[in-house]
């Protein structure tokens, strides 16, 4: 399944949702409050990437470690490269069934919230997306944060092979907030 909605009786695994995704099905077991959200697959952005054909056209820029190349490069490909049709529809109905449609567009990828590699702040979320068009292309930019210089630099310091790595996005509905924060242990 390519994409489906985060509640109690989802069950994956990093490879398949990324880091952030699985600490927010954490949340969510364990019967936080969590605003309504749904995943796109990482088998989602691998078929995208490989219709595109990002991994060619980047293979030689990451051979030579042109971080600036390849973060040009993918980006132009997947902004670029419309998401395919049944992606598109399927993405699309699944917006459609959240109660506010103005959401949060989140990263989250296969090499994050490891041990020993949390890579925060080295992918792209967007906020307040509202819309089908903003969403579509919301979803394509994450993908793209993939790639950006300061996510392969991390990813090659850590001996992360950078084509392992994958990414999800999450589609999450905004809320009115008083407060927010991120901690650190």
């Amino acid at each position: 399944m390519k994409i489906f909605p985060l509640n109690k009786e989802t069950h994956t695994d990093n490879a398949e949702v990324g880091g952030k995704c699985l600490s927010l099905l954490q949340l969510i077991q364990l019967g936080m409050v969590v605003p309504d959200a749904f995943v796109i697959t990482t088998s989602a952005y691998e078929e995208h990437a490989i219709r595109c054909g990002l991994n060619e056209r980047i293979f030689p820029l990451v051979k030579e470690q042109d971080w600036a190349g390849v973060e040009r490069t993918a980006h132009e490909i997947l902004n670029d490269c419309p998401i395919d049709e049944d992606m598109s529809r399927m993405l699309l109905d699944h917006y459609s069934r959240l109660e506010n449609t103005v959401v949060a567009v989140r990263s989250s990828a296969t090499s994050e919230d490891q041990k020993g590699a949390s890579s925060a702040g080295q992918y792209e979320s967007y906020l307040n997306i509202h819309g089908e068009g903003d969403l579509l292309l919301a979803v394509r930019k994450c993908w793209a944060s993939l790639w950006s210089r300061r996510a392969l630099v991390y990813r090659q310091r850590r001996g992360i092979d950078q084509f392992s790595a994958r990414m999800a996005v999450i589609i999450q509905e905004m809320v009115p907030a008083d407060s927010a924060g991120v901690l650190f242990t």
